[in-house]
C-alpha cells in the first residue's frame, strides 16, 4: 500500500517523478543499487482506466530479472502468438515461441503490474509518495533542487543529486529542463475498453483485424476480459458499447459470431508522436512517455518506457555510486533516443500496414503475411519486431569497428539464449569460450568497482569472448587473446578498484 502521510526527505540520492511503470522500475533498480530514492506521484491513486495492456516477450524477460516472474504470471494472460486477418478471414499466425526465450508475451492490465511493481519497491524498503507535485526543478552544481508540494500545501524543497522525469506526455520535468521535442499529430484518434467478449477466439493469441476503415486488436487480459483497440474518428466523444460492437461487427473475424458485454472501462485517445530532443540534461533525466510517445497500435509504448528504465537504471546506478564515469550516463540518451525513434517508426509501419486501402496493396500486404507464417526468415523479423528483440545498439555503450568472436551474436543485441539468467544480478558478465583464459578474464574483472562476472560457454561453436551488459545486449566480442581490447573498452566506462 502507499504511504502518503510518511515525511518527506529534504535531500536524496535521485528524485524520480511519476509512479507509472517506468518510474517504478527505475526506482526499484536504485534502491536495489542502495540509493537513497524520493518516488511521487502527483495524483493521490493509482490510475483505474484503460492503458497498456501487454507485456511483449523482451519486457516479460526483464521484468523477471528485477523479480517479477511469478508475480507477473499469476497477474496476466500468455500470449503465444499473433493471429492476422483481413476483412474478417484469418491469413496467418505467428507464433512467439519460434524465438527461443523462457518467457512469453503476457496480457495484464497496467493496473496490476503498477501494483506489483509498487509491492516489490516496498519489500526492498522505497515507498510511493502521494499526492505530491512537482512544482520546479532548478539544477545547481550538485545536481538539482526540486520544490514539491503535497495535497496544496507549502512548497518543500529537496535536495537530489538526479531527477528523473517519468511524469507523461505533459511532463512538467521536459519542459523545465527545455527539452521539448519536435512531433506531430497522430492522424486517428484511438478507442480503448477492457471489456467482456463472448464466441470462438482464440485466448492464446493478440488478434489484429485489418479493415477497409480502420483495425481493431483484441488481446486477452485475466479475469476473462480482452483489451480492445481500434482507430476511430477524430470524434472527442467516448463510444456507447454499441458502438463498440458495432465497430467488431464491421472489423471482427467472418469465422465466428462474437458478442460485446459488459465494459468495464472505455477511453478514447487523441496521441502526438513526439520524442524529447534530448533524455539528458546534466542531472536531469527523461524516460518513457515523459521521453516520447506515439500510437498505442502494437502496444510499444509501456513496454519502450520500460526498455528505458532498465537502461537507464544500470547505468545510473553505477555512475551514482562511484563504479562507472559520468560519461556512462551520456550513453542513455544515445541509446534510447534511437530506439525510441526506432520503436516510433515500427508503431507507424504496423499500422499503415493494417490501415492499406489499396486493393492490390492488401493483397500484396496478405500474400507476404501468408508466406511469412510458413518460412522462418521472412517471419523472424516481423516476430522479433512485436516481441521487443530487434534493439541493437550500434552507438553508446558498445564497442565499434573490430570483428569479435563467432557465434555470440552481434555487438548491440540482446543475447539469444542467455539473456534471462544474466538479468538478476545488474552485473555484467564476460562469456569465455576457451577454458584456458577464464582465469585472465577474471584478474581483469577483479580490476573494476562494477560488479562483473566471468564464465565459461563452451557450447554452440563459439570463439572468443563476449562482454554481455547488465540488460543482457552484448557490449563488446572478441577474439582469443583480445582481452586487452576488452580492457580498454571497459576503462572508457567503469572505475577501477
Amino acid at each position: 500500500m502507499d504511504q502518503p502521510t510518511q515525511p518527506l526527505p529534504t535531500s536524496v540520492d535521485v528524485v524520480v517523478a511519476g509512479a507509472g511503470p517506468t518510474g517504478l522500475v527505475v526506482a526499484i533498480m536504485l534502491e536495489q543499487a542502495g540509493l537513497d530514492v524520493l518516488v511521487v506521484d502527483r495524483a493521490g491513486q493509482p490510475g483505474t482506466d484503460p492503458r497498456a495492456s501487454i507485456l511483449h516477450v523482451r519486457t516479460a524477460e526483464l521484468l523477471a530479472g528485477l523479480g517479477l516472474g511469478p508475480t507477473m504470471v499469476e497477474h496476466a494472460e500468455p500470449i503465444s502468438s499473433a493471429t492476422y486477418f483481413d476483412v474478417g478471414l484469418p491469413v496467418c499466425d505467428l507464433r512467439f515461441e519460434s524465438l527461443g526465450s523462457d518467457y512469453a508475451a503476457l496480457g495484464i492490465s497496467q493496473v496490476d503490474l503498477e501494483q506489483a511493481l509498487v509491492d516489490r519497491l516496498e519489500a526492498i524498503g522505497g515507498v510511493v509518495h502521494r499526492p505530491v507535485a512537482v512544482e520546479s526543478v532548478t539544477a545547481d552544481g550538485a545536481g538539482a533542487i526540486v520544490e514539491v508540494t503535497r495535497s496544496g500545501g507549502d512548497p518543500l524543497p529537496i535536495a537530489s543529486r538526479f531527477v528523473i522525469g517519468c511524469d507523461g506526455a505533459t511532463s512538467s520535468i521536459r519542459q523545465q529542463a527545455g527539452l521539448e521535442g519536435s512531433g506531430g499529430d497522430v492522424p486517428e484518434s484511438f478507442v480503448v475498453a477492457n471489456i467482456e467478449l463472448s464466441g470462438d477466439l482464440d485466448r492464446s493469441a493478440m488478434s489484429l483485424f485489418a479493415a477497409d476503415d480502420g483495425f481493431l486488436v483484441l488481446s486477452p487480459l485475466p479475469d476473462n476480459l480482452w483489451r480492445y483497440t481500434a482507430t476511430a474518428d477524430r470524434d472527442a466523444s467516448v463510444p456507447t458499447p454499441e458502438q463498440l460492437q458495432l465497430v467488431l461487427s464491421e472489423r471482427g473475424p467472418r469465422t465466428s459470431s462474437l458478442t460485446l458485454g459488459r465494459p468495464h472501462d472505455i477511453g478514447r485517445y487523441r496521441l502526438r508522436r513526439t520524442i524529447a530532443k534530448r533524455l539528458r540534461s546534466g542531472g536531469l533525466l527523461l524516460a518513457g512517455d515523459a521521453a516520447h510517445t506515439f500510437s498505442p497500435a502494437g502496444g510499444q509504448g509501456m513496454n519502450t518506457g520500460i526498455a528505458d528504465a532498465i537502461n537507464l537504471g544500470w547505468k545510473l546506478a553505477l555512475v551514482a555510486t562511484g563504479r562507472a564515469h559520468d560519461e556512462l550516463l551520456d550513453t542513455y540518451n544515445t541509446e534510447r533516443r534511437r530506439a525510441a525513434r526506432d520503436a516510433a517508426e515500427r508503431v507507424e509501419r504496423f499500422g499503415g500496414a493494417l490501415s492499406l486501402h489499396n486493393p492490390v496493396a492488401r493483397g500484396l500486404r496478405d500474400a507476404v503475411a501468408l508466406l511469412a507464417s510458413r518460412v522462418d526468415v521472412l517471419s523472424s523479423p516481423v516476430l522479433r519486431g512485436l516481441a521487443g528483440f530487434d534493439t541493437v545498439y550500434t552507438k553508446g555503450a558498445v564497442m565499434k569497428g573490430k570483428p569479435g568472436g563467432r557465434r555470440w551474436g552481434s555487438v548491440g543485441e540482446r543475447l539469444d539464449g542467455l539473456v534471462a539468467s544474466m538479468l538478476t544480478d545488474n552485473a555484467h558478465h564476460i562469456l569465455v569460450a576457451d577454458p584456458d583464459e577464464a582465469s585472465d578474464y577474471r584478474r581483469l574483472a577483479d580490476r573494476y568497482h562494477a560488479p562483473t562476472h566471468v564464465e565459461v560457454i563452451e557450447s554452440g561453436g563459439r570463439s572468443g569472448a563476449a562482454l554481455v551488459r547488465p540488460d543482457g545486449h552484448i557490449g563488446w566480442l572478441g577474439n582469443q587473446g583480445s582481452i586487452g581490447d576488452l580492457e580498454a573498452h571497459l576503462d572508457r566506462w567503469l572505475t577501477r578498484t
